[in-house]
């Protein structure tokens, strides 16, 4: 194995700005989908990953072949590679983070920053439930995540050569080539049974950084060998690759997977067959080897700045705000570069130098973030009122079959602590209250009703049940939507239940009808399958999902009760409550007397409108249809669907009603079931 010295290449440089670009793109779009030019630019990452594989196992490569590594050195030079730019950026966010976030937000955010300091920042994404969570776009660091596998890549790679470099080193290429090929198929299976596991976690994105590892390690001579036409088109191919997989992949696709092979493979054939054709000469123009030389700075700084002027400006930037979110993000990636990268990375500068400058950003980021949790995230001075109503907002926890726990839920807190022996979201075992003749049944856009019937029928007169269950609507049929491969499951169980009603129920049913048309067939392992969030379903076509609605509601009129059914309720074009806090802090508002508003456009109510065309069910004597855009909308302005009115915002996160909109929503229903 000859020896290869790791020279410097404004190819690979060039590399790096197409993987910056790219993800930059994507990032841009991803909640305008006007803006949307790349729309599989998220693979850029893909090609970050194996530059790092590649350049790692080079230097490390050299000087285990010249007897020098140096296990301190080796993380000398990651500390000041890596941390001071880190810091200083995640340092920089946290006051604006602060000044723009409710408060669970910003507790979001503080634990994704400390978790990106301790290097487990993908770990920390893994963790979070995506369900309920906040909107990607709407989470300053979570780009942070891929940081978080290179460096564990980083602690792993050296052990792993230089315990395998005296007596295998002439086999380390078979070897790296076995265990790439082993991660790559385990990815391949992670990605269809917990796809969460397979785009966050190390085991399952390793063959990425392996194949450049491969490309470093293989013997030059081996490449020498093969035939010229690939080394003059190797390099072209990859780019075409990897431009094709930015163009035409979607985040829909299973990844990583087979498609992730494109930009993997592309990064590979051009950092192993360097040449002076089209691509060599494109990623050396000197303006796009200069992206690549900020590329590190500018990967850290593009999303808090796209995230957090989202959070503060709203979800839906217009062109000109993406237009200037970019140019900052380039501007303030200049400067990192200039004034941190640079001077920490010379090597005149001493390390102790350095590792005080890494430790004193650390603890300056760590009391900033400490601090502004000890201040009461700077919603001490509000009144009584505006405080309780950051509380209620917070996003609804709607828990699955095999999920008891009533943490951070104090509706469901109250229930279990009164009802011990019921299950909150269990059909068989589901919680009562009172007579139960009234049933909340559907799936999350039924549960956000169960707290305003509870608070309704608390003091006395009906009671209810809560058959509500998130993201599964009451088909007849073995269907299933989004992570929820249990909804057979638990609609058999729920029909099991129905039937054995012995008197007559006033039934509310309530669905994000607006996923009638990405159902799915049922798996083999219902319970299981969701638990892992299985995505391998076979589609169902819409009509068939409706066509099963209508016998649904049939069957429960057939079966002799009342019917409240609830239409599409208007899905906001923003983040409302994100919106609505904005403007209290704009106006400096300490009670709910902002105006009302209303959306800037008629596209809810259309799409409302025609969603309601299309799920309509025939007139029955014993059926209520409850129109939400009656209520919430068809007001002044015309065709515009009410925001918030002078109580509070009427949505508490994506289409899910607040306590205010609940309320309005379940007084419509009780008027129209009492007459």
């Amino acid at each position: 194995m000859s020896s290869k010295n790791v020279t410097y290449r404004a190819d690979i440089d060039g590399l790096r700005a197409v993987a910056v670009v790219g993800v930059l793109l994507y990032h841009a779009g991803i909640m305008n989908p006007a803006w949307q030019l790349a729309p599989g630019g998220f693979l850029g990452v893909d090609v970050f990953f194996v530059i790092s594989g590649y350049l790692i196992t080079s230097i490390i490569r050299n000087e285990l072949v010249r007897g020098n590594f140096s296990f301190s050195t080796f993380y000398q030079r990651r500390v000041r590679r890596i941390a001071p730019a880190l810091l200083v950026v995640v340092l920089v966010s946290t006051p604006f983070a602060w000044k723009a976030m409710p408060a669970d937000m910003f507790q979001q955010f503080a634990g994704s920053a400390f978790s990106a300091l301790a290097m487990v920042g993908n770990v920390w994404f893994w963790l979070e439930d995506s369900y309920v969570s906040p909107n990607s776009a709407l989470k300053p660091l979570l780009h942070l995540w891929s940081l978080g596998v290179e460096e564990q890549f980083y602690l792993l790679m050296p052990l792993c050569l230089v315990l395998l470099w005296r007596k295998t080193r002439h086999h380390l290429p078979i070897i790296v080539a076995a265990t790439m090929v082993a991660s790559f198929l385990l990815a391949q299976h992670a990605a269809v049974v917990n796809p969460d596991s397979a785009f966050f976690l190390l085991p399952f994105r390793a063959w990425e950084l392996l194949l450049g590892a491969y490309f470093a390690l293989v013997p030059q001579r081996q490449l020498c060998k093969l035939p010229a036409w690939i080394h003059r088109n190797a390099s072209n191919l990859g780019l075409l690759a990897i431009i094709i997989s930015f163009l035409g992949a979607s985040h829909r696709m299973l990844h990583p997977g087979w498609v992730t092979l494109l930009p993997v493979v592309g990064s590979g054939l051009i950092i192993a067959f360097p040449h002076n054709n089209f691509a060599g000469r494109l990623l050396k123009i000197r303006v796009i080897v200069w992206i690549g030389l900020i590329s590190y700075s500018l990967y850290l700084i593009h999303y808090p700045v796209m995230s957090l002027m989202r959070i503060a400006e709203g979800t839906h930037l217009p062109a000109s705000q993406i237009i200037l979110a970019l140019g900052l993000s380039l501007l303030l990636a200049t400067l990192n570069y200039r004034m941190v990268e640079q001077p920490l990375r010379n090597r005149t500068l001493k390390f102790h130098v350095v590792l005080a400058f890494v430790v004193g950003l650390a603890v300056a980021t760590s009391l900033a973030l400490t601090a502004v949790q000890l201040l009461g995230y700077r919603y001490h001075g509000e009144n009584t009122k505006v405080q309780d109503m950051r509380k209620t907002l917070k996003r609804s926890e709607f828990i699955k079959l095999h999920q008891d726990s009533p943490v951070a839920n104090p509706f469901l807190a109250k229930v279990m602590k009164k009802q011990s022996t019921c299950r909150y979201r269990h059909p068989q075992h589901a919680c009562s209250f009172g007579d139960a003749s009234w049933v909340s049944l559907g799936d999350s856009y039924a549960g956000q009703l169960d707290p305003v019937l509870h608070e309704r029928f608390e003091a006395g007169g009906p009671g209810f049940v809560s058959l509500a269950y998130e993201q599964c609507p009451l088909l007849d049929r073995g269907f299933w939507f989004g992570d929820a491969a249990e909804c057979p499951t638990v609609n058999e169980l729920r029909w099991r239940r129905i039937e054995a009603f012995e008197q007559k129920k006033v039934i509310v049913y309530a669905a994000n009808y607006g996923y009638f048309n990405v159902a799915k067939h049922r798996t083999t392992d219902p319970i299981g399958d969701g638990r892992s969030k299985r995505r391998d379903g076979r589609a169902v076509a819409k009509d068939e999902v409706i066509a099963s609605h209508r016998r649904s509601i049939a069957r429960l009129l057939e079966l002799g009760h009342d019917v409240a059914l609830v239409y599409s309720i208007p899905h906001p074009q923003s983040d409302v409550r994100l919106e609505y806090f904005r403007q209290l802090d704009v106006h400096g508002a300490d009670t709910f007397t902002l105006p009302a508003r209303f959306t800037s456009n008629a596209a809810s109510y259309e799409q409302s409108k025609e969603i309601d065309q299309w799920i309509d069910v025939p007139d029955h004597p014993q059926l209520v249809k409850i129109y939400p855009r009656e209520i919430f909308c068809e007001s002044a302005p015309p065709n515009r669907c009410l925001l918030w009115d002078e109580k509070g915002p009427i949505y508490n996160g994506g289409g899910h009603l607040s306590r205010q909109g609940a309320r309005q929503l379940i007084g419509e229903i009780v008027k129209r079931i009492q007459h």
